[in-house]
């Protein structure tokens, strides 16, 4: 039986091979027409596993389908692999030397105003190489699992992993135990920063949040809401063709003298200080782990702030 070279060679882009059946024969017989039979069923293993697979048509399993059932032997792994992560504990001693390690290797560019495109591509490495090498100190790995919850410790992994090898009542119980105890003392963590730190008492219930203006008001046209589509449309047409029947005379245009060509006005603290404050603490990071709070935290340094506009206004200058 030949397969087509598009299903091969898609095949190979996977990286798996195709596997023959031990007992050749079309694996599509049609019930309407039994001369009509085809071989439309394949199978695909990894390149290891073609010889070992023992791909077969199982024909006593074909019932009342028009398609013939096809099995292979698959070895399964003893061990599944483990995904790593790392965090960083917000309000931490690790996070707080995390933020003083970036400030210390990015004040070495205190004083630097880069020019060009490549002086710029040094600086933000710099920087990048800075944040990276202060999150792989600071931060703790962790495995990727089915217990990625908040409260979950060593304890209860301990406890779980026992109970997996037993299977005994006893087990289950100090499972049962552990995950409770962990549990209380998350959550009494949490009570305890809400009360004496931020003072947000409706984080502590996810049903009461902070209150939300409506997402949406009816538009006002001449004093009166815009509730149906023609109104709309009225207050659209009326409000930018007020003036379409009115004549433009760009001439007084003509007496305004040229004014020269002037610079662009180089970035203050004050406009940086700004752009933050409109950014959210809370946010997600993203893939460089650095948080609107981090970087409020650094930036509030006069000498951290004036690097990133020495590079915003190099970006400029160079026109990156």
């Amino acid at each position: 039986m030949h397969v087509h070279i598009g299903c091969l060679e898609t095949a190979a882009s996977l990286g798996l091979e195709y596997a023959g059946p031990e007992n050749y024969g079309p694996t599509y017989i049609s019930r309407a027409n039994q001369n009509i039979r085809s071989v439309i069923d394949l199978v695909f293993v990894s390149p290891t596993d073609t010889l070992s697979a023992c791909v077969k048509r199982a024909v006593e399993h074909q019932g009342r389908s028009d398609h013939i059932p096809l099995s292979a032997v698959i070895p399964l792994r003893h061990t599944v692999p483990k995904v790593k992560g790392r965090t960083l504990e917000p309000f931490s001693d690790e996070e707080k030397e995390f933020v003083t390690d970036i400030v210390l290797d990015i004040g070495d560019l205190s004083g630097y105003r880069p020019t060009t495109a490549e002086e710029v591509e040094r600086m933000t490495s710099a920087i990048a190489d800075a944040f990276s090498a202060a999150w792989k100190k600071h931060s703790t790995e962790y495995t990727v699992g089915p217990n990625l919850r908040e409260y979950w410790n060593d304890e209860c992994t301990k406890a779980l992993e026992e109970y997996w090898q037993e299977m005994m009542a006893d087990n289950h119980k100090a499972f049962r135990s552990a995950v409770k105890a962990a549990k209380c003392e998350f959550f009494d963590e949490r009570i305890e920063e809400v009360a004496t730190m931020n003072k947000r008492p409706w984080d502590l219930m996810e049903w009461v949040k902070e209150r939300k203006n409506p997402p949406c008001e009816a538009i006002q046209f001449e004093g009166r809401p815009c509730h149906k589509l023609d109104d709309l449309w009225d207050a659209l047409h009326s409000t930018y063709n007020a003036a379409s029947d009115r004549p433009v005379d760009t001439s007084i245009l003509d007496e305004l003298a040229d004014e020269p060509e002037r610079p662009w006005p180089e970035f203050s603290q004050l406009e940086l200080r700004q752009a933050l404050e409109a950014c959210l603490s809370r946010s997600a990071p993203g893939p460089d782990h650095i948080t609107w709070r981090h970087l409020k935290q650094i930036l509030a340094l006069p000498e951290c702030g004036e690097i990133i506009i020495a590079l915003a206004n190099g970006c400029v200058a160079s026109e990156y």
